[in-house]
């Protein structure tokens, strides 16, 4: 097990000497590849707590979360540049804290960026009084809030017992939020000026109530196909015992029938709880799902990091890991809680993750190959882990910076509390703004900027995948030589085109 401490000063010093690993901490962000923000300064007890973080287009990073001040939690959003420190064009000095109501506590969830910098997020508020909570939208631009939103830049959705967790906006502008109301799976969608979109669910909401497990499902995360239909990964109860739910739908907020049985793939993969964190796609179309299950209670409580693979229709892909799961413990006798996964434009798949053992609560990531086995390229045997100072640290999120490097969220608990934190680590995913050719062949993709219609040049059979900058996948196609790119927002793309077991990649920019 690859572990970096950073507990001495000539342990630090070694280890920045060699921190030129995949796995290791990046030394060029923030101080030794950590960079934490207290932003309720002067309190007691410091209550900063990171739920997502963004890779920017521009190489900066966004931590999203809430921060208390006195009794009051307020959303909160720091802006980091690429070298860790905050970022002065954003907010106050990197800061950015709004709050939508003074009477309740507000908690930042998630993050997007669209093309041309401007930056959409959700949440929820929560009353201690009635256990009542509201979700609400938030859009900044230029580092501010974009008053022209709902009421000076946030609105807050009118509907009760609703939470948004995670987002994605689509090409054409729409926002998805998933989350749960009155503890059912949901996903909402809203228009660019944050209405609800009425074209999709019943009114803007698609509500899934699980058979035999009403009021007991929830989603923790959720992705975008590039077909428009939406993935939702969560779990649900039925008799006491959690068990992983994956939940598709089609464009219009409907079930997708053609997904497991009716639209939902209900899985165990253990003998207990079972819990979904994160949900990701790879270029083929499979579905990636990442959580953690349970092994015992005795003689100590004992959860393994899993992660499973579907096929399209949702079936379970038995080609996958050992027998269709990877499933591993990192620690001799706790815990490996998974937080949140990422897939790479190559396939390559990480996972963050707490490990925890009687009173050491570490951060953690693992990766795998394309096929679910330990990744031998990244860490040790695919694993690194973590310790900030001995404190009480507990991953939160991860997401792959367009240069490839790693950010995880992160909260680390000392004696004065938890500030933001955002952890860098180097990887071992190939970025390269050239055509990575593997055969002597190469690929022309023209015109380039390109406004309409992407033209591709290539003498054989291929198939194409198209990425925007964060790494999610936009188009596919399948030897087609002129690509209507119309619908896709203006930015940076990635174009990688696969003929048999070769591939090649470059970039063009979508006017």
């Amino acid at each position: 097990m690859k572990t970096i401490k950073l507990f001495a000063a000539f342990a630090l010093a070694f280890q920045l000497a060699n921190a030129q690993q995949p796995g290791d901490l990046d030394p060029t962000f923030g101080t030794n590849g950590v960079a934490q923000t207290v932003i309720a300064d002067n309190q007691s007890w410091e209550a900063d707590l990171v739920s997502s973080v963004v890779s920017l287009s521009n190489g900066k990073c966004l931590a999203v979360g809430s921060s208390r001040l006195g009794s009051t939690r307020r959303v909160a959003y720091v802006c980091y540049n690429a070298d860790g420190t905050l970022d002065s064009s954003f907010g106050d000095n990197g800061i950015l804290l709004v709050l939508p109501s003074a009477d309740l506590q507000n908690y930042g969830m998630d993050a997007v960026e669209l093309p041309d910098g401007t930056i959409y997020s959700c949440g929820h508020m929560f009353s201690v009084a009635t256990y009542e909570t509201w979700p609400f939208l938030v859009k900044i631009k230029n580092g501010q809030l974009d008053t022209s939103f709902g009421s000076n830049g946030y609105l807050i959705i009118d509907i009760v017992n609703a939470l948004g967790e995670r987002m994605v906006v689509q090409p054409d502008g729409k926002i998805v939020v998933g989350g749960y109301l009155e503890d059912n799976i949901l996903a909402m969608r809203f228009n660019p000026d944050g209405s609800l979109d009425n074209t999709f669910g019943e009114n803007g909401l698609s509500k899934i109530v699980i058979e035999g497990s009403e009021d007991a499902s929830f989603v923790k995360d959720l992705i975008l196909q590039p077909d428009g239909k939406i993935l939702l990964g969560g779990f649900y109860s039925t008799d006491a015992t959690y068990k992983w739910a994956i939940v598709r739908l089609g464009a219009n907020g409907k079930l997708d029938t053609t997904f497991g049985e009716g639209g939902i793939k209900k899985m165990s993969v253990g003998y207990g709880h079972d819990f979904v964190q994160g949900i990701g796609l790879q270029s083929d179309g499979k579905i990636v799902v990442a959580g953690h299950s349970w092994d015992a209670n005795l003689p100590t409580l004992r959860y393994s990091a899993a992660v499973v693979r579907l096929n399209a229709d949702g079936s379970q892909d038995s080609t996958f890991g050992s027998d269709g799961i990877f499933r591993k413990n990192f620690t001799a006798e706790g815990c490996s809680y998974v937080t949140d996964l990422a897939v790479s434009s190559e396939d390559k798949i990480y996972v963050a993750c707490s490990p925890q053992e009687f009173t050491v609560y570490d951060l953690g990531i693992f990766s795998l190959d394309k096929d679910g086995n330990p990744n031998a390229t990244f860490g040790d045997d695919g694993y690194t882990s973590t310790d900030l100072e001995g404190k009480e640290d507990q991953s939160k999120a991860l997401a792959i910076q367009s240069d490839g490097k790693l950010l995880m969220g992160v909260v680390s608990y000392g004696p004065n509390g938890s500030p933001f934190g955002v952890v860098r680590y180097i990887s071992d995913i190939v970025i390269s703004s050239n055509a990575i050719v593997t055969t002597e062949q190469t690929f022309v993709a023209y015109p380039n900027p390109v406004k309409d219609v992407l033209n591709i040049e290539f003498d054989g059979n291929f198939s194409i995948q198209i990425f925007d900058m964060a790494g999610r996948m936009v188009l596919t196609s399948e030897n087609i030589r002129t690509i209507d790119v119309k619908a896709l927002a203006a930015g940076n793309y990635v174009i990688k085109l696969t003929s048999g077991d070769k591939a090649y990649t470059d970039r063009f920019v979508k006017l």
